[in-house]
């Protein structure tokens, strides 16, 4: 958005009359979400090739826990359709893009997109996420099937006329954007461990809903002057769906921890803040995944590489 004209049509802009009304862009502005799309696609396909997911073991604790669902606890009874819906999710992320893109299957994409958000909106619950993709499916069709400017008055898109080298320059932005979106999610593979045990690259890897963790952690604070220590749990201290995340996630722990040294700093008391974190991974038995002898409020957080105390076994 920070790099296409989105701000001349229906905008603040337009209607304070910082800007001119226009029904026109760049053909690249539409070409980049498009690629944007795809890629979110391809690798939350690409992704969902992994044993527990061909087992259908994430769909099977989720039905399991929503066999009551108003609208479609039968079928979440049912081993089959844990199955069905592992590999047609597969299938649709592959195919999604593609049919969107051919004129002939684009009202039939469009038609199994709204089926398939849908039913992640009522199960799940995962919130804006579904709405988002189906509003994006706007940029695969042509511009007049939207255009609602009858009686609004418009002007041609004020095209510049760009020099050799200023159009080789946006050319090599564009490359050099969509380069990084393409190498931003295999970054997982870098670092040490499993990324579905130790979420480090996880995020901006389009692994959407692609396991079932839950873990339990509590936090030990020990005062530094007087060895005095005591626990607490996250839970009493944020929303619940906070906490399931704080107890799963080792960039949330840190950030806790660092969040209770700095409290207690404030009360004056110079604090060590440890955790004990227990996890289980689609089913398995629960494992430790922080170091418990890691003072975690000290540590440092390492965007690009692999931090030591988060433990890489899980199987």
């Amino acid at each position: 958005m920070f790099l296409v004209p989105a701000h001349r049509r229906a905008s603040l802009d337009v209607k304070l009359g910082l800007v001119k009304p226009t029904n026109e862009c760049y053909r690249w502005c539409i070409q980049l979400f498009i690629i944007q799309i795809a890629i979110v696609y391809t690798y939350a396909a690409i992704a969902k090739l992994y044993p527990d997911w061909l087992n259908a073991m994430p769909a099977k604790i989720w039905f399991a826990n929503k066999q009551k669902h108003h609208y479609f606890g039968y079928l979440f009874q049912q081993e089959w359709f844990a199955y069905f819906v592992s590999y047609s999710g597969i299938v649709f992320d592959f195919l999604i893009v593609p049919m969107l893109l051919w004129r002939r299957t684009r009202v039939l994409a469009v038609i199994a997109m709204l089926i398939f958000h849908q039913f992640n909106k009522l199960t799940f619950g995962i919130g804006v996420f579904p709405y988002l993709a189906m509003s994006l499916n706007v940029f695969f069709f042509p511009g007049k099937t939207f255009d609602n400017t009858v009686g609004i008055e418009t002007k041609p898109f004020p095209y510049p006329v760009w020099t050799v080298i200023q159009q080789r320059n946006i050319t090599i932005l564009f490359c050099l954007f969509i380069i990084w979106q393409v190498l931003t999610p295999f970054r997982h593979h870098l670092y040490k461990g499993d990324v579905v045990w130790t979420e480090e690259g996880h995020r901006m890897a389009w692994r959407m809903m692609l396991r079932s963790k839950k873990g339990d952690a509590v936090f030990t604070v020990k005062d530094k002057n007087s060895d005095s220590t005591w626990a607490v749990y996250p839970e009493d201290h944020m929303l619940r769906y906070q906490a399931r995340n704080v107890a799963t996630k080792p960039d949330f722990i840190w950030q806790f921890a660092r969040r209770l040294k700095h409290k207690y700093k404030r009360e004056g008391y110079d604090v060590a803040v440890y955790v004990q974190s227990m996890c289980s991974v689609n089913g398995r038995p629960k494992r430790l995944l922080i170091d418990p002898n890691v003072d975690i409020a000290a540590a440092e957080w390492k965007h690009f590489s692999h931090n030591e105390w988060v433990l890489t076994e899980y199987k």
